[in-house]
C-alpha cells in the first residue's frame, strides 16, 4: 500500500535523525 510506505518511510526517516542528533 502507499500509505504503509510514507509511514514506513517516515519512520526510516526519524530513526535517522535520532540517530544524527545523539552523535552530536
Amino acid at each position: 500500500m502507499l500509505c504503509n510506505a510514507i509511514l514506513t518511510g517516515a519512520l526510516s526517516a526519524a530513526i535517522q535523525l535520532t540517530l544524527v542528533l545523539y552523535r552530536q
